[in-house]
């Protein structure tokens, strides 16, 4: 052969040297180039195919000359040689040799240790090969029969190494995947990746490269290594990079293709086998320690997987029991309950006859999970089907429990677990005897007085009250706690009770009638109990109805009949507060006097003081007066003496100042301290004693303003009627009024602010005119005397001008309507105020059933409402203002009710709580033209014309000024601003 080739040396060299010019002399040079490199004349090999390229550049086999060069200098290590060869096929037309120039270049960049350079270069191969060879094809078909290497697969494969030298680990699956071709290639890529994390000993980066190499694909002579290798590459990770469940399914997989293998013997199957196995059981056990270090749930639920995993196959004796176990407290933890409960059945079915210990403890492990799998806060997660499921399991595995182990520590808390069942699924008779026998067996246990109300509860559901009495007997005779008995008790009467219902419904349906039927029954019945009962049941029946008068009757037969029934305690009291409740003042107040005839110490005083209280409130003085005073006889000093002054301010209130004074006087007698008293004594006499003055100076409050006030009116009577001629006299009277009405107004009462500012404005305007009335001395020029006059009595004009402000200013901030207001506004003291008081007339008045139904059944305010402002119309505010009051307890928010509580109140004299009434009214409901006209009319009354004025402006139709709470003064309001 050797022959043959130098022969053929020759024959290429005589062509050459004998036809120079010849066409394909770039063939004839391209052969003996070939064939000096088969002989191992690589120095003649380089000169002619550099003469090749020199002689026939355009030719495309000069590229291939260049190509093989580049080859030669790279095999002899000398890259810069090598270098220039392949760059000098990159600059030729584009064929597969470009690709193999490229793939040279880039070891060339790794021999120099250059790899970002190496990686562009392999980077070019990958990704530009297969244009490469498309325009080859175009372009020389005469290549098409020469075999190219495709070095794509190979650069691809030998990036890998340059990667890992300079790219960081993040990206890199990403990154090799969108480079492969096919899923053969990614795998190969994979391999040689995750075996160069390896080397570089960064096992945490080549862990997520083997789980992706094993989920593309299986591959059954390599997974075997595959997943080893991952095993191994987590445990040198020391954490840092948990197993996963995967990874154990990998080495199952594994596991699975030795199993099936035929080329194996025993002895190797059963080897590979156990080592799988044993990396399988590890990773699990890893998973699970390191859920346990972080109290994680997710990890738990991977621990638990990874061991769901290893048993698909393995079932090794010796672990089985503990892997088993395991998962389930795996599944436990991570709060699956329901998987955590099936797994620990399969534990107990597995150990049943052969580890009774191990049973015992998985078949209360499956009982614990399935009770929480339905524990109250998870049930709104489940499906009923899995509800009913979890307590049948409890049902089922309870029942077995007990049974085998009854000498379990846990066998309390099962079968208050298998009652608990019973009873959430509605079979109420089987719970009932399950509570039942639980709380008599265990009387001590913590959820012992919790059964025997299940117990109960259970029993009661089966509608069977004759069974419910046995189950309350046999508990209330057990050792259970007292505190339980004694709910028990309570407990057992209500449903006597509801019993009794029952026999009255049924009576009902006979007589038609609830209240007839009842009554029927107190009428049939021997038994002292049950008539009282009925009768109680036939009233609240009546009440229920809104039935008054039927109520009272069967109250009235209930206290004649049985007063020494519990069904007659305290039963004139609840009649006293249903009167009220429904309006119904005065027969409100004539059954809390008969209460306090039946009751006893407190009681009895808090019910005649509701009494009077109301008879008071209802304007009938006289009556309310002896009640209350029978309540003062027998109460303490500091008591009485506030009961008694009470009376007075409301006698006095009334115009009756002979009967103010009269109890005032008896108040401060028993007690000398009493402010109230001594200002009703103050206000009755204008002098008060001795005694009642000091007790005023020393006092604080608005009594003591009401009262210095009064007592002060002689002082200031007498200084106002001072002539010029007594002006020392006079100036010192005012110094001392002035020290008064200061002491006033520090009471903080702004009634008694306004007034005392009143007095102190005349005083000012007063002095200055008296100033102006003194007589000249003879001696003395009368022009000149008057100018000095004159200027010593400006300042006192400019003081009572602001004090009248001030006294304006404060009357309007805080709501003050008074004679003192008006006369700040005049600036005098002659002032009239059209009468507004009415006294109360004694007509009955006609309430509308529908309406009375209304307030008897539901308390509505509306009804209340329409019922107080027919208590209006008939001329009696203060039942009027007694029921509005109890309408705005309904709803606080009825803007109406509060502004017929204004008119009722402002006809019974109190301005001041009428005006804030008015403006309560207005704040519930600001375009309330009622409370608009009304506030009007007030400030009219009172002398404010331009309040008056701006509250009209607010209405917009006059028309709705009218009815029971309208006050018609708003009319005079208006034809005054109108002449203006």
């Amino acid at each position: 052969m050797r022959l043959l080739k130098e022969k053929a040396v020759g024959m290429y060299s005589r062509v050459l040297r004998e036809f120079p010019r010849y066409a394909g002399n770039d063939k004839v040079r391209f052969y003996l180039a070939h064939e000096q490199r088969e002989l191992g004349h690589f120095d003649e090999m380089v000169e002619t195919l550099e003469q090749l390229v020199k002689k026939h550049g355009k030719s495309p086999l000069a590229q291939e000359a260049e190509l093989i060069l580049g080859d030669h200098f790279f095999d002899q290590n000398d890259n810069d040689a090598a270098e220039k060869h392949y760059r000098s096929v990159l600059k030729r037309a584009v064929t597969p040799a470009h690709d193999l120039a490229r793939y040279k270049l880039g070891w060339i960049e790794v021999n120099r240790g250059d790899h970002p350079k190496a990686m562009g270069y392999f980077e070019a191969v990958v990704t530009g090969g297969r244009g490469a060879a498309k325009v080859a094809r175009d372009t020389s078909p005469a290549l098409l029969s020469k075999k190219v290497l495709d070095v794509r697969r190979e650069a691809l494969i030998d990036l890998v190494y340059s990667y890992t030298e300079v790219k960081k680990p993040f990206g890199a699956l990403q990154y090799f995947e969108r480079l492969s071709d096919s899923a053969a290639t990614y795998a190969l890529v994979l391999d040689k990746l995750a075996n160069r994390y390896l080397v570089k000993t960064q096992p945490e980066n080549a862990v997520p490269v083997f789980r992706r190499l094993l989920a593309l694909r299986a591959d059954p002579e390599r997974d075997e290594d595959r997943t080893l290798a991952l095993y191994d590459a987590i445990k040198q990770t020391a954490g840092k990079v948990p197993a996963h469940a995967e990874d154990v399914g990998y080495l199952v997989r594994a596991a699975v293709q030795v199993r099936k293998s035929v080329a194996l013997s025993t002895d190797e199957r059963k080897e590979k086998l156990a080592t799988l196995e044993q990396c399988a059981r590890d990773l699990g056990t890893r998973l699970h320690l390191q859920a346990q270090k972080r109290d994680d749930k997710r990890l738990y639920l991977e621990a638990s997987a990874a061991y769901a995993e290893y048993l698909t196959l393995f079932r090794p004796e010796k672990y089985v029991r503990d892997v088993m176990k395991n998962r389930a407290d795996s599944l436990y933890a991570a709060r699956r309950y329901t998987d955590a409960a099936q797994q620990f059945e399969q534990l107990a079915l597995l150990t049943d006859g052969q580890d009774p210990r191990l049973n015992e403890e998985s078949t209360y492990g499956a009982l614990v999970a399935w009770r929480a799998s339905v524990a109250d806060e998870r049930l709104e997660g489940l499906s009923r089907f899995q509800i009913v499921d979890a307590r049948q399991a409890l049902k089922r595995v309870g029942t077995a429990f007990v049974k085998r182990y009854p000498k379990n520590e846990n066998v309390a808390e099962v079968r208050f677990n298998i009652a608990r069942a019973h009873f959430d699924d509605g079979e109420y008779p089987q719970a009932s005897e399950e509570f039942l026998a639980f709380a008599l067996a265990y009387p001590d246990h913590k959820d012992a007085a919790v059964a025997g109300h299940l117990a109960l509860d259970s029993t009661y559901q089966t509608h069977d009250f004759k069974r419910f009495s046995e189950v309350g007997n046999q508990l209330l005779a057990s050792r259970l706690p007292d505190a339980f008995k004694s709910e028990a008790r309570r407990v057992l009467q209500g449903v006597e009770g509801e019993a009794f219902t029952e026999l009255a419904l049924a009576s009902a349906e006979k007589t038609g009638d609830v209240v007839k039927g009842l009554e029927q029954i107190a009428r049939d019945s021997k038994d002292g109990n049950t008539a009282a009962r009925a009768l109680q049941g036939a009233m609240l029946a009546a009440r229920e109805k809104g039935d008054w008068s039927k109520e009272v009757e069967l109250a009235n037969k209930l206290i004649d009949q049985f007063p020494d029934a519990k069904e007659s305690d305290d039963l004139e009291l609840q009649l006293a507060r249903r009167a009220v409740d429904t309006a119904r003042f005065a027969e409100g107040a004539g059954w809390f006097e008969k209460a306090s005839e039946v009751l006893d110490g407190k009681k009895a005083t808090d019910a005649l003081r509701s009494a009077a209280n109301l008879y008071l409130a209802m304007g009938e003085l006289d009556r309310g007066s002896k009640v209350l005073e029978a309540i003062a006889s027998k109460a303490a000093r500091a008591e009485r003496a506030e009961l008694l002054a009470e009376l007075a301010e409301d006698w006095l209130l009334a115009g009756e100042s002979k009967r103010a004074e009269g109890f005032a006087k008896k108040a401060f007698g028993a007690d000398p301290n009493s402010a109230r008293a001594a200002a009703v004594l103050a206000q009755v006499s204008g002098t008060p004693s001795d005694g009642a003055a000091e007790t005023l100076a020393i006092s604080e409050g608005e009594p003591a303003a009401r009262g210095l006030w009064h007592s002060a009116e002689g002082e200031f009577d007498a200084f106002y009627g001072l002539e010029a001629t007594k002006l020392e006299q006079k100036v010192a009277a005012w110094s001392a009024l002035e020290q008064t009405y200061a002491q006033i107004i520090g009471q903080g009462s702004a009634e008694y602010t306004v007034a005392s500012l009143w007095r102190m404005g005349l005083g000012y305007q007063d002095l200055a005119e008296t100033l102006l009335e003194v007589p000249a001395p003879k001696d003395v020029d009368k022009a000149e005397w008057k100018a000095a006059a004159e200027e010593q009595a400006q300042p006192l004009r400019e003081r009572a001008e602001q004090t009248f402000g001030l006294c304006v200013q404060k009357a309007d901030e805080q709501g003050v309507f008074s004679e003192a207001a008006v006369g700040c506004r005049q600036k005098s003291d002659d002032v009239k105020i059209a009468a507004f008081r009415v006294k109360p007339r004694g007509e009955k008045i006609s309430v509308a059933p529908e309406v009375q139904r209304k307030v008897d059944l539901q308390r509505d305010a509306a009804a209340l409402s329409t019922v107080a402002s027919q208590w209006l119309q008939v001329g009696n505010p203060a039942m009027a203002r007694l029921v509005f009051a109890r309408a705005l307890e309904q709803n606080k928010s009825l803007a109406t009710a509060q502004t017929g509580l204004g008119y009722a109140l402002l006809q019974l004299g109190d301005a001041m709580a009428a005006g804030a009434a008015y403006r309560e009214a207005l704040s519930l409901e600001p375009s309330n033209a009622l409370a608009h006209g009304n506030l009007a009319a007030l400030k009219c009354r009172f002398g404010d014309q331009a309040g008056a004025r701006a509250e009209l402006e607010q209405v917009n139709d006059k028309s709705q000024l009218r009815g029971p709470s309208a006050d018609p003064a708003w009319k005079g309001c208006v034809e005054a601003y109108s002449r203006r």
